[in-house]
Protein backbone atom coordinates (compact mmCIF):
# COMPACT_ATOMS: atom_id res chain seq x y z
CA UNK A 1 0.00 0.00 0.00
CA UNK A 2 2.70 2.60 1.03
CA UNK A 3 4.79 1.52 -2.55
CA UNK A 4 0.99 2.42 -4.23
CA UNK A 5 1.00 5.61 -2.51
CA UNK A 6 4.46 6.79 -3.29
CA UNK A 7 3.75 5.96 -6.90
CA UNK A 8 0.63 7.88 -6.95
CA UNK A 9 2.66 10.77 -5.47
CA UNK A 10 5.41 10.72 -7.85
CA UNK A 11 2.72 10.53 -10.70
CA UNK A 12 1.27 13.30 -9.67
CA UNK A 13 4.49 15.38 -9.25
CA UNK A 14 5.48 14.63 -12.77
CA UNK A 15 1.97 15.69 -14.36
CA UNK A 16 2.61 18.79 -12.43
CA UNK A 17 5.68 19.33 -13.73
CA UNK A 18 4.82 18.06 -17.35
CA UNK A 19 2.25 20.99 -17.75
CA UNK A 20 1.70 23.93 -15.51
CA UNK A 21 0.36 28.09 -15.94
CA UNK A 22 3.43 30.46 -16.42
CA UNK A 23 4.11 33.96 -17.32
CA UNK A 24 1.62 36.21 -15.42
CA UNK A 25 2.82 39.50 -16.41
CA UNK A 26 2.97 38.07 -20.33
CA UNK A 27 5.66 38.13 -22.92
CA UNK A 28 6.38 39.56 -26.12
CA UNK A 29 7.58 37.55 -29.12
CA UNK A 30 9.33 39.83 -31.08
CA UNK A 31 11.60 37.47 -33.40
CA UNK A 32 11.62 34.53 -34.83
CA UNK A 33 14.58 33.93 -32.52
CA UNK A 34 12.13 34.71 -29.05
CA UNK A 35 9.39 32.21 -30.65
CA UNK A 36 12.61 29.48 -30.96
CA UNK A 37 13.86 30.01 -27.58
CA UNK A 38 10.58 29.27 -25.70
CA UNK A 39 10.41 25.35 -25.47
CA UNK A 40 14.16 25.60 -23.77
CA UNK A 41 13.54 28.92 -21.43
CA UNK A 42 9.88 27.39 -20.74
CA UNK A 43 9.56 23.84 -21.21
CA UNK A 44 7.24 22.63 -18.81
CA UNK A 45 4.48 25.96 -19.49
CA UNK A 46 1.31 24.95 -21.47
CA UNK A 47 -0.42 28.07 -20.44
CA UNK A 48 0.72 31.56 -20.75
CA UNK A 49 -1.56 33.78 -18.16
CA UNK A 50 -0.74 37.47 -19.33
CA UNK A 51 -0.98 39.00 -22.27
CA UNK A 52 0.89 37.36 -25.20
CA UNK A 53 2.35 39.54 -28.20
CA UNK A 54 3.83 38.04 -31.37
CA UNK A 55 5.27 40.41 -33.09
CA UNK A 56 5.38 44.30 -32.63
CA UNK A 57 2.28 46.82 -32.88
CA UNK A 58 4.30 49.46 -34.85
CA UNK A 59 7.09 47.79 -36.91
CA UNK A 60 7.62 44.72 -39.38
CA UNK A 61 9.40 41.49 -37.80
CA UNK A 62 10.72 38.51 -39.23
CA UNK A 63 8.20 36.00 -37.75
CA UNK A 64 7.35 33.02 -39.71
CA UNK A 65 7.06 30.15 -37.96
CA UNK A 66 4.86 29.39 -34.64
CA UNK A 67 5.57 25.74 -34.18
CA UNK A 68 7.66 26.18 -31.50
CA UNK A 69 5.12 27.13 -29.67
CA UNK A 70 2.92 23.53 -30.29
CA UNK A 71 2.53 22.53 -26.19
CA UNK A 72 0.66 25.84 -25.31
CA UNK A 73 -3.16 25.46 -24.94
CA UNK A 74 -4.43 27.86 -23.39
CA UNK A 75 -3.44 31.93 -23.20
CA UNK A 76 -5.29 33.49 -19.98
CA UNK A 77 -5.30 36.62 -21.33
CA UNK A 78 -4.91 38.77 -24.42
CA UNK A 79 -3.21 37.11 -27.51
CA UNK A 80 -1.55 39.72 -30.22
CA UNK A 81 -0.44 39.48 -33.41
CA UNK A 82 1.00 42.53 -35.25
CA UNK A 83 3.12 43.45 -38.22
CA UNK A 84 4.51 40.30 -38.84
CA UNK A 85 5.03 40.71 -42.88
CA UNK A 86 6.11 36.90 -43.17
CA UNK A 87 3.36 34.84 -41.43
CA UNK A 88 0.59 33.07 -43.42
CA UNK A 89 -0.56 30.62 -41.10
CA UNK A 90 -0.90 29.65 -37.46
CA UNK A 91 0.48 26.21 -37.67
CA UNK A 92 1.73 25.07 -34.17
CA UNK A 93 -1.27 26.06 -32.12
CA UNK A 94 -3.59 23.47 -32.77
CA UNK A 95 -3.22 22.91 -29.49
CA UNK A 96 -5.28 26.02 -28.33
CA UNK A 97 -8.81 25.34 -26.81
CA UNK A 98 -9.42 28.68 -25.50
CA UNK A 99 -8.48 32.19 -25.13
CA UNK A 100 -9.70 34.25 -22.23
CA UNK A 101 -8.91 37.72 -23.29
CA UNK A 102 -9.13 39.47 -26.81
CA UNK A 103 -7.60 37.99 -29.86
CA UNK A 104 -6.41 40.64 -32.68
CA UNK A 105 -4.78 40.61 -35.69
CA UNK A 106 -3.18 43.75 -37.18
CA UNK A 107 -1.43 44.28 -40.53
CA UNK A 108 -0.07 40.50 -41.10
CA UNK A 109 0.10 41.22 -44.63
CA UNK A 110 0.56 37.37 -45.76
CA UNK A 111 -1.93 36.12 -43.33
CA UNK A 112 -4.55 34.23 -45.50
CA UNK A 113 -6.33 32.74 -42.74
CA UNK A 114 -6.56 30.87 -39.63
CA UNK A 115 -5.82 27.43 -40.07
CA UNK A 116 -3.54 26.36 -36.98
CA UNK A 117 -6.76 27.49 -34.74
CA UNK A 118 -8.83 24.31 -35.43
CA UNK A 119 -9.16 23.46 -31.77
CA UNK A 120 -10.15 26.67 -30.44
CA UNK A 121 -13.51 26.75 -28.66
CA UNK A 122 -13.73 29.94 -26.55
CA UNK A 123 -13.00 33.42 -26.90
CA UNK A 124 -13.49 35.34 -23.78
CA UNK A 125 -12.54 38.53 -25.41
CA UNK A 126 -13.03 40.40 -28.49
CA UNK A 127 -11.84 38.79 -32.06
CA UNK A 128 -10.42 41.21 -33.93
CA UNK A 129 -8.99 41.63 -37.76
CA UNK A 130 -7.83 44.91 -38.82
CA UNK A 131 -5.36 45.73 -42.33
CA UNK A 132 -4.75 42.15 -42.76
CA UNK A 133 -4.52 43.03 -46.58
CA UNK A 134 -4.80 39.40 -47.75
CA UNK A 135 -7.16 37.34 -45.30
CA UNK A 136 -10.09 36.30 -46.89
CA UNK A 137 -11.77 34.60 -44.50
CA UNK A 138 -12.32 32.94 -41.22
CA UNK A 139 -11.28 29.12 -41.90
CA UNK A 140 -9.20 27.58 -39.18
CA UNK A 141 -11.56 28.56 -36.55
CA UNK A 142 -14.59 25.89 -37.33
CA UNK A 143 -14.90 24.64 -33.72
CA UNK A 144 -15.17 28.50 -32.31
CA UNK A 145 -18.70 28.13 -30.39
CA UNK A 146 -18.53 31.68 -28.69
CA UNK A 147 -17.04 35.29 -28.97
CA UNK A 148 -17.24 36.80 -25.15
CA UNK A 149 -17.00 40.10 -26.55
CA UNK A 150 -17.52 41.54 -29.87
CA UNK A 151 -16.47 40.49 -33.45
CA UNK A 152 -14.84 43.54 -35.30
CA UNK A 153 -13.52 43.37 -39.09
CA UNK A 154 -11.91 46.45 -40.57
CA UNK A 155 -10.03 47.35 -42.99
CA UNK A 156 -9.54 43.66 -44.42
CA UNK A 157 -9.38 44.32 -48.31
CA UNK A 158 -9.68 40.31 -49.62
CA UNK A 159 -11.97 39.23 -46.57
CA UNK A 160 -15.01 37.96 -49.08
CA UNK A 161 -17.14 36.70 -45.96
CA UNK A 162 -16.88 34.97 -42.41
CA UNK A 163 -16.64 31.20 -43.51
CA UNK A 164 -14.83 29.65 -40.75
CA UNK A 165 -17.43 30.68 -37.77
CA UNK A 166 -19.82 28.67 -38.86
CA UNK A 167 -20.07 27.08 -35.05
CA UNK A 168 -20.32 30.12 -33.51
CA UNK A 169 -23.57 30.52 -31.48
CA UNK A 170 -23.61 34.10 -30.24
CA UNK A 171 -21.51 37.36 -30.39
CA UNK A 172 -21.25 38.80 -26.65
CA UNK A 173 -20.79 42.65 -27.95
CA UNK A 174 -20.93 44.45 -31.11
CA UNK A 175 -20.95 43.16 -35.07
CA UNK A 176 -18.39 45.87 -35.77
CA UNK A 177 -17.99 45.37 -39.85
CA UNK A 178 -16.08 48.41 -41.81
CA UNK A 179 -14.34 49.24 -45.07
CA UNK A 180 -13.57 45.29 -45.78
CA UNK A 181 -13.78 46.51 -49.65
CA UNK A 182 -14.20 42.92 -50.90
CA UNK A 183 -16.88 41.93 -48.31
CA UNK A 184 -19.95 40.46 -50.40
CA UNK A 185 -22.12 38.96 -47.45
CA UNK A 186 -22.09 37.27 -44.58
CA UNK A 187 -21.99 34.05 -45.14
CA UNK A 188 -20.50 31.97 -42.34
CA UNK A 189 -22.76 33.58 -39.47
CA UNK A 190 -25.32 31.18 -39.73
CA UNK A 191 -25.63 30.08 -36.09
CA UNK A 192 -25.35 33.00 -34.73
CA UNK A 193 -28.84 34.09 -32.79
CA UNK A 194 -27.94 36.88 -30.88
CA UNK A 195 -25.41 40.16 -30.63
CA UNK A 196 -25.82 41.50 -27.56
CA UNK A 197 -24.14 44.30 -28.34
CA UNK A 198 -24.44 47.08 -31.36
CA UNK A 199 -24.43 46.34 -34.80
CA UNK A 200 -22.20 48.39 -36.90
CA UNK A 201 -22.19 48.16 -40.61
CA UNK A 202 -20.30 50.75 -42.90
CA UNK A 203 -18.10 51.51 -46.44
CA UNK A 204 -18.51 47.92 -47.07
CA UNK A 205 -18.34 48.95 -50.91
CA UNK A 206 -19.24 44.93 -52.06
CA UNK A 207 -21.66 44.23 -49.52
CA UNK A 208 -24.78 43.04 -51.25
CA UNK A 209 -26.63 41.79 -48.88
CA UNK A 210 -27.23 40.51 -45.10
CA UNK A 211 -27.67 37.14 -45.78
CA UNK A 212 -25.96 34.92 -43.35
CA UNK A 213 -27.38 36.54 -40.14
CA UNK A 214 -30.75 35.02 -41.11
CA UNK A 215 -30.93 33.26 -37.68
CA UNK A 216 -30.05 36.64 -35.26
CA UNK A 217 -33.31 37.51 -33.54
CA UNK A 218 -32.08 40.67 -31.67
CA UNK A 219 -29.06 43.07 -31.37
CA UNK A 220 -28.79 44.34 -28.19
CA UNK A 221 -27.87 48.16 -28.86
CA UNK A 222 -27.91 50.45 -31.83
CA UNK A 223 -28.09 48.98 -35.76
CA UNK A 224 -26.26 50.88 -38.10
CA UNK A 225 -25.61 50.96 -41.74
CA UNK A 226 -24.16 53.21 -43.96
CA UNK A 227 -22.46 54.35 -46.93
CA UNK A 228 -22.64 50.22 -48.30
CA UNK A 229 -22.84 51.34 -51.67
CA UNK A 230 -24.15 47.74 -53.04
CA UNK A 231 -26.29 47.15 -51.30
CA UNK A 232 -29.70 46.07 -52.30
CA UNK A 233 -31.50 44.22 -49.32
Amino acid sequence: MKKLKLTLVLLLSTISVISQPCLPDGIKFEIQADIDRFPIDYPTCTQIIGKVTIGSIHSETNIDDLTPLSALTKFGGELYFGYNQLLSDLSGLENVDSINGDLTFENNDLLLNLTGLSNLFYIGGRLTMHGNDVFTDYAGLNKLKAIGDGLWAMGNHSLVDFTGLDSVLSIGGDLFIQSNAALKNFHGLELVAVIEGSMDVKGNEQLESFSGLDSVASVGNDFWIESNKALTS
